[in-house]
Order: C-alpha cells, then sequence, then structure tokens
C-alpha cells in the first residue's frame, strides 16, 4: 500500500528524468467510466489522481498504451498502491470520490525507455498528444495465460487440460450419508462418493476440509476423484460450521485433529485392504502434520494452501498478534479468527499449549512424517509466508515429498475455478501414482459438471432447513447484523463499491425514480445525495426536478436509521450550501417495510433505475426476486446489483481498511464489523446463504430473461456487481407514468 500522504511518491517520480505530467484521461473499469489526471509518468511507473473510487485491488494487472502518428508504445505493469488521504478535509471529500493510484512496470529496456520518453516529451510539444489509454486487467483476463499449474508437476501440462468426456463416458457416481462418532462421542456427518460399480479393495481418500469450511465445499475435487476410481469421504468437523454436533464457537485444532484421525480409522475399518491418501487444506494442513508425527497412518498427504506459521498467519490476517496478546495474558473471549467467531481463549491456548503455533514447531512436525507429502502452494497467498513454507518443505524425510506452486493462485482455491480443477486433475494423477500405482501416463476421466452441481443444490437445501426456520428468526438475525454494519461505511473499499454502482447506474435525471432493494442502513441512498448534490453544485441554476428515491427492507429499525441518515445529510447540505438550491428539491425519499422474498407490490415498469447492494445472496429464491426487479424496472432502465463472492475473504477487507487508518477507536470499529460478518460466512457454509461466482451470476441473470446481462468484480474484489438494461419500447408504446410516491404502489 502506498503511505496515506501521496506528496513522497510524487516527489520521487518528478526526480526520475521524464516530465511530471497533469494529463487528463478516462479509465474504463468494470464496466463503468472514470476520469483521472496522470500526475506523474516514468519508466517506473505512474501516479494518477482519479475523481471517484475505482473498484481495483492492489497487484492487479495493468496495460497502458501511449500511441502517436507515428508511433505505438504498450507497457504491462500492475497496481503498486492505493492512497486516500489522511486529514479530516481530505476524507469528508473522499465520500464524494477521491483517490490516487500508483502503477508500476518492470525494469524497462532500453528501447522501450527510449521511446516512452520521446512519446511524453510530445505533451509539452505543439502538436497535441492523440491517445493515452489505460486499462485494468480482470482476473479471467489472466486466467487464459494460466490455465496449467506451474512445470514442476508430475505431469506434462499437455495432461492438465483435458476435455470434458461425453456424457455417455462419464459414470454414474453415488453420494451417501454417513457418520461416525469422534474420540469425545460427538456425531461427525459426512458423505461417502465413489462410482457405480466401484472395486471394493479400491483406494480411500478422505478429504478434511479447511477451517471455516464444509463438506460441501470438495462436492468438485471429490466427484473427481471419485470418477476416477476412489472411495472419498468427505464431512465437517464437530464444533464448527457444517452438519456436525458442536457449536463453531468451541472449535480448536485439537478438535480439528480428533475428527481427522477418526475419520481415518472409519475408513481403515470399512475398507481394510485399501491404501488411503489423506488430503488437508489450510489450518487443516497444519493439523495433518501434528496427526501424521503423532502416529497416525495414511499412505499419502497432499496439502493445499497449508499454514504452516499460525502465528505469522494470524498477525497477517488480523493486523495484530493474537498469539503474543495470548502469551502476555491478555484474553479474547468471543473474536473473529479468520473470519469465524470463536471463542479466543480456548482456541488460542489449544493452539499454543498443543504446539501449533510457531514455524519451529511445524518444522519439528515434519522431520518426523515418513509418509510422502504433495503439498500445493498457491504463488500469491497472503496468509503464508514463501519462504517459512520453504523451510518447511525441506524437512519431510520422503524423497517422494514435493511441492508445486499455483500461478497467481490465492489461499482460497476455490476463488479460481479454472486454477481449481488443474488442481483437482493433478491431485487425481499424485493419488493415481502412490495409491493405485498406475503410470504416468493414465488417462483422466472428468466428472459431469451437471452432476456436481445438483449435488451441491441437494446438500445445498438439506442445510437450509437447519436456518431461518420461521420469518421471525430471520427479522432477528438481520436485526442484529445491521445494527454491526453501520461502520463498514468507513471502509474504502464499500465505498469503491458504492462509487462503481452510481456509475454503472449512469446518469440519474431528475424525475428518475430509483428503487433501493434492501437498503438496509440506507448506505446507498445517503451516498447517491452526496454524489448527486456535488455534481449539481457545479450547474446551480439548471432547472431541477427531484429524483425519487424509494428505499424497501424488511428491518424496521434499519428502515429508521436509513431515514435518519439521510436526514442528516440534507440538513447538513442545507447549512453549508444554504446559497444554492434548497437541498430537499434534489431528492424526495420514501421508505417502505417489504420482504424481497416475496412478490413486490409495485406496477409493471415503475422504476427508471434499480439498485440492491449485497443483498440476493441471502433471498431464499434470488433468481424469484430478480425476475420481479426486472418487472419493475422501466423499458429503457437500468438495474445493478452486488452479491459477495463463494468463499470471499472479508478479513481482506479489514486488512486494507486498517492499512489506512490509524486510530485506535476506528480500528477497534472494524474489528467488531469484521465480527460481525463470520455470521455471513458461517451462513453461506451452511447453506443457507448463496453467493454466485462470476459465470454463475451471469448465468443467473440470463436465466431470469435479462437481456445480455455483464458481471465484473468489486468490493475489494470480494463480490460481483452485475448490470442490466431493459430493452426501451419503441416510441409509440411508451405510455406517462404516475410520479407521486404513493402511485408507485399497486392497488
Amino acid at each position: 500500500m502506498l503511505p496515506h500522504d501521496s506528496s513522497t511518491t510524487v516527489n520521487n517520480f518528478e526526480n526520475s528524468h521524464l516530465e511530471t505530467l497533469g494529463h487528463r484521461i478516462t479509465l474504463d473499469v468494470h464496466g463503468a467510466t472514470w476520469e483521472a489526471t496522470i500526475m506523474s509518468l516514468t519508466n517506473h511507473g505512474l501516479f494518477m489522481n482519479v475523481e471517484g473510487f475505482i473498484p481495483v485491488t492492489p497487484s492487479q494487472g495493468v496495460k497502458f498504451t501511449l500511441s502517436s502518428q507515428h508511433s505505438i508504445l504498450e507497457i504491462k505493469g500492475k497496481v503498486a498502491g492505493v492512497t486516500i488521504g489522511n486529514t479530516k478535509q481530505q476524507e469528508s471529500e473522499n465520500v464524494l470520490g477521491h483517490m490516487q493510484i500508483q502503477v508500476t512496470w518492470p525494469d524497462l529496456d532500453e528501447m522501450t525507455a527510449f521511446k516512452l520518453k520521446g512519446l511524453v516529451k510530445t505533451l509539452s510539444g505543439p502538436t497535441p498528444f492523440p491517445h493515452i489509454e489505460l486499462s485494468f486487467l480482470t482476473e479471467s483476463a489472466g486466467e487464459e495465460r494460466h490455465e496449467h499449474i506451474a512445470k514442476s508437476f508430475l505431469i506434462p501440462p499437455t495432461n492438465l487440460d483435458l476435455p470434458e468426456l461425453s456424457k455417455a463416458s462419464q459414470p454414474k457416481l453415488l453420494s451417501t450419508v454417513i457418520q461416525c462418532l469422534n474420540p469425545s462421542g460427538k456425531k461427525i456427518l459426512g458423505y461417502l462418493d465413489h462410482r457405480e460399480g466401484i472395486e471394493p479393495h479400491a483406494p480411500v481418500v478422505v478429504l478434511t476440509p479447511g477451517y471455516g469450511e464444509t463438506k460441501r465445499e470438495y462436492i468438485t475435487l471429490a466427484y473427481y476423484l471419485a470418477c476416477n476410481g476412489f472411495h472419498v469421504l468427505r464431512y465437517d468437523h464437530t464444533s464448527h460450521v457444517g452438519e456436525s454436533e458442536g457449536d463453531h464457537e468451541h472449535t480448536s485444532l485439537t478438535n480439528m485433529k480428533l475428527d481427522m484421525n477418526a475419520m481415518i480409522d472409519f475408513a481403515k475399518h470399512n475398507w481394510m485392504h485399501s491404501r488411503i491418501g489423506l488430503v488437508a487444506t489450510s489450518l487443516a494442513g497444519r493439523v495433518a502434520l501434528k496427526a501424521l508425527s503423532q502416529g497416525t497412518q495414511v499412505d499419502q498427504l497432499i496439502v493445499i494452501s497449508g499454514i504452516v506459521d499460525v502465528r505469522a498467519t494470524l498477525a497477517a490476517v488480523h493486523q495484530e498478534d493474537l498469539i503474543g496478546d495470548y502469551l502476555n495474558g491478555n484474553g479474547r473471549g468471543i473474536t473473529n479468527v479468520l473470519g469465524f467467531n470463536v471463542d479466543g481463549n480456548v482456541f488460542l491456548r489449544d493452539t499454543v499449549d498443543e504446539g501449533f503455533s510457531e514455524l519451529s514447531s511445524t518444522i519439528e512436525d515434519a522431520q518426523g512424517i515418513q509418509t510422502p507429502v504433495i503439498w500445493f502452494a498457491p504463488e500469491e497467498d497472503a496468509w503464508v509466508n514463501q519462504e517459512s513454507h520453504q523451510q518447511v518443505m525441506e524437512s519431510f524425510p520422503s524423497p517422494q515429498s514435493r511441492s508445486f506452486s499455483i500461478p497467481e493462485g490465492l489461499h482460497r482455491l476455490q476463488e479460481n475455478p479454472r486454477r481449481a480443477r488443474a488442481v483437482y486433475r493433478q491431485i487425481v494423477f499424485a493419488c493415481q501414482e502412490q495409491l493405485v500405482g498406475h503410470p504416468e501416463t493414465h488417462e483422466l476421466m472428468e466428472p459431469s459438471r451437471k452432476d456436481i452441481g445438483l449435488q451441491t443444490r441437494i446438500e445445498r437445501e438439506r442445510n437450509q432447513t437447519r436456518r431461518f426456520q420461521h420469518e421471525a428468526d430471520h427479522v432477528d438475525f438481520w436485526n442484529h447484523y445491521l445494527s454491526n454494519f453501520h461502520y463498514i461505511a468507513n471502509s474504502h473499499d464499500y465505498l469503491a463499491a458504492l462509487d462503481h454502482i452510481y456509475h454503472l447506474l449512469g446518469p440519474v435525471s431528475p424525475g428518475d425514480r430509483l428503487l433501493d432493494a434492501g437498503c438496509g442502513n440506507g448506505h446507498f441512498g445517503s451516498f447517491l445525495f452526496a454524489k448527486e448534490w456535488t455534481r449539481r453544485q457545479q450547474a446551480p441554476h439548471q432547472s431541477v426536478s427531484p429524483i425519487h428515491y424509494t428505499g424497501v427492507d424488511f428491518v424496521e429499525t434499519a428502515l429508521t436509521q436509513a431515514k435518519s441518515h439521510l436526514s442528516q445529510v440534507l440538513r447538513d447540505a442545507d447549512e453549508e450550501y444554504s446559497h444554492c438550491q434548497n437541498p430537499s428539491t434534489l431528492l424526495t425519499p420514501n421508505f417502505y417495510r417489504l420482504d424481497l422474498n416475496k412478490p413486490l407490490p409495485f406496477k409493471d415498469g415503475n422504476f427508471d433505475r434499480i439498485m440492491s447492494n449485497l443483498v440476493i445472496g441471502y433471498l431464499r429464491d434470488p433468481a424469484a426476486t430478480i425476475r420481479e426487479l426486472l418487472r419493475v424496472l422501466a423499458p429503457g432502465g437500468k438495474m445493478v446489483l452486488t452479491n459477495l463472492k463463494p468463499c470471499s475473504d472479508l478479513t481482506q477487507i479489514y486488512r486494507n481498511f486498517v492499512d489506512r487508518t490509524t486510530t485506535t477507536s476506528a480500528i477497534h470499529e472494524a474489528r467488531e464489523v469484521l465480527n460481525n460478518s463470520s455470521h455471513i460466512r458461517q451462513g453461506e457454509s451452511e447453506g443457507a446463504f448463496q453467493f454466485y461466482s462470476q459465470d454463475e451470476f451471469l448465468q443467473v441473470l440470463q436465466g431470469c430473461g435479462a437481456d445480455n446481462p455483464k458481471v465484473f468484480p468489486t468490493f475489494g474484489n470480494q463480490a460481483y456487481i452485475g448490470i442490466v438494461e431493459k430493452l426501451a419500447l419503441p416510441s409509440n408504446e411508451l405510455a406517462a407514468l404516475p410520479l407521486t410516491p404513493d402511485s408507485l404502489i399497486a392497488a
């Protein structure tokens, strides 16, 4: 991240041999457009001011193009940092959208640097500079270059991207509920996945879910293995999220180890003559090393994104030393650990006392493991130091142990389905080699994605029955959640998401009718007014009709707070700009208590603009609600929806905020928001909430009848934003709709 004061960075750029600029440029980012000024351009990178919060993240790829009549130059780099001001005045301005971005590129060769210098000099010449273009590369653009894992894989890359087999070639897969007890007597619930007619003595692979994950998140990997002749056991940890017994607040790494051993014993009891493999993810990887060092026997261990230094990982994620605080006698009580609320005293005490916390203990455990270990390490894992990972890998005694790098991979492998499938294929190959003894060129079979989707729906619906059985439970949950959500408005990533929505909606014209579906505490309504008020101050004599803003939610206390927030913003504007137009003439707000799970009481085509921010994933039937929103959207209107991505890492939003603030009270408030977000992650893990990948979101919008929808990343890359434009009616079919608030409600 850049420092809060950007002047140092600018001065460093100015000291380079290229000139300081002041060149205006239009940025097209994820479907919307922002204005920016390039302040400095050198052979090391550029620095620019942006009028708005564009949804970009550090390390995101950038393509910069300069062209003149006789020359064109293209340079690829990355976002090195995003800066916002740190003074009170700057912070108030940033609510309306101002930020700075630094872009760097690798060392340029002499010819490219010379060409860049020549093109930049034309800016100060008599001939107008013809063209500057800067584009931010999306994650999907990068995926095309990395469909295979690193060259160090067992199998040549050409074998890693096999086409999906025809349906006739795909075996029938069976998934059966299983259960057993751990040594503490708690019930473990899981699934056995295998193909029809499998050999009884075929190898068994146990899939141990990562911390905060359930068996449902491993259906795809399980089906890859089952399709290729393995018995697969996947389960939920006890005292964790999912269906197994016990509350997540009481989780500990030792409990995870007991469950892991219980499932391995279950496999040995039911398949006495089969070889057994174990796949463990994230913190479960650390647990597996401890279990195997203490005598647990398996024939192969595969670790995905394994954590090797728990203390360092907790410090990196939370920006504070949780283990150190515990050792110093500072108890935690119920606190957020890696996105989920746990009893901090129990979790941290167990982590320290049972030898999980330090890198040195991990190395010691690794030295005592004779089992071959296959380790998949994402290149851009913010939770794990790569040098620490390398130290652990060098400690395994087995010469068959090896580590593979996942190019541009993140800690949560599921965030990128294409890279995940490549890793899954490699796991199948590794299991075939170690557990079956097949040659490396053994044919791999692809599971049916239709079967994976069907089983995912079955398990999600099974879990949904466990949450919100009564409407009152639903209201109570969101009443509590929204009461602790207000501070998110201070997060740069959240403001950037609101600004993204605002820009995608397009200019909101006087007299337009806007529906905020699931308005919550009213953040977007206040943001909309602030943006429009500032914009229209630049043309104070313009004739203005009010924007008809309608906010709906089913939590009464949230609506009360939304009304209060907007009223305060209107009063502040009236005091500050009393010499200009009356703020109350800009926006006419109306709020209604409505349940978006039910048909909307609005007439067809009543709204010119519709937005719904981080709502649809929490509804019982998102598609039904989207169809209702499309119904009440006017022809020619726009609708913007946002939804968290699967397994979103909201701790990243917290870290980004902590990077930009210095006050203890602000950090405390942000921590409360993070603690509150654990309920969302738990609801997702248990199937109560439904978040879509980018492709899934696009398919849902298309399935609801949206014409040519588009989906982009937003909210610090932890959510997706969908934009829909409803086709306009022919001019002879247009009919004037009533504009009074009461007429918006259908009789």
